[in-house]
């Protein structure tokens, strides 16, 4: 089984996440409730075909010691993906969260008014909460974008993996994912304070 055709296939069903485990089809969850493919179930050597294209050799290597490992992916053209590698019954399973190339409109996700006004403020400390899926990482995403559109600000987001890519527009963005640009949390955001940001997101 292709993964590349899976994953089309899955975003233009609507999908919002891919699961793919040994001895099932894979499963898409579209409209909030996952549905299994009638695509034949997958094996131990489909699922390590797949982590295989998924994972650069170094990740590759750190995988069986870690367990669990997330990292983006990127379809050119299609969208991009949130992965989630794991463990699970002695074999490997994933779970891909599909993401939008363009960053959400804050009207576009009826957000109200106020955080429009939230992604302006000069300072302070905004916390976004909610339950998985819920809609944290799109909801952050568009307040960059509406900032991006309206301010000049160096704006620093430290990731764990990058989701929405961030284009300069007024505002200059660095984005480091964790693992690949920074160590951890703790030392990118300890770092940050020395790169002149405006707006950091965690």
């Amino acid at each position: 089984m292709e993964l590349d055709e899976l994953l089309k296939e899955a975003f233009k069903l609507g999908a919002s996440d891919v699961h793919l485990r040994v001895k099932s089809p894979p499963i898409l969850r579209i409209n909030g409730k996952p549905f299994k493919t009638d695509l034949p179930q997958l094996e131990h050597s489909d699922i390590l075909n797949f982590i295989n294209k998924l994972l650069p050799l170094e990740k590759r290597r750190q995988l069986p010691y870690l367990k669990d490992i997330d990292i983006a992916y990127s379809l050119p053209g299609v969208c991009r993906f949130r992965v989630n590698i794991f463990k699970q019954r002695g074999t490997f399973a994933i779970v891909m969260r599909l993401i939008p190339v363009e960053v959400p409109e804050i009207d576009e996700l009826n957000l109200p008014q106020v955080v429009r006004e939230i992604a302006l403020y000069q300072r302070g400390l905004v916390l976004v909460t909610g339950t998985t899926g819920s809609g944290k990482s799109t909801t952050l995403a568009a307040m960059l974008h509406e900032l991006n559109k309206r301010e000049s600000r160096v704006v620093i987001t430290i990731e764990d993996p990058i989701e929405y890519l961030h284009r300069d527009i007024k505002s200059h963005f660095y984005q480091r994912e964790i693992g690949d640009d920074a160590e951890d949390f703790n030392s990118a955001l300890r770092a940050a304070l020395r790169e002149d940001p405006d707006v950091i997101l965690v």
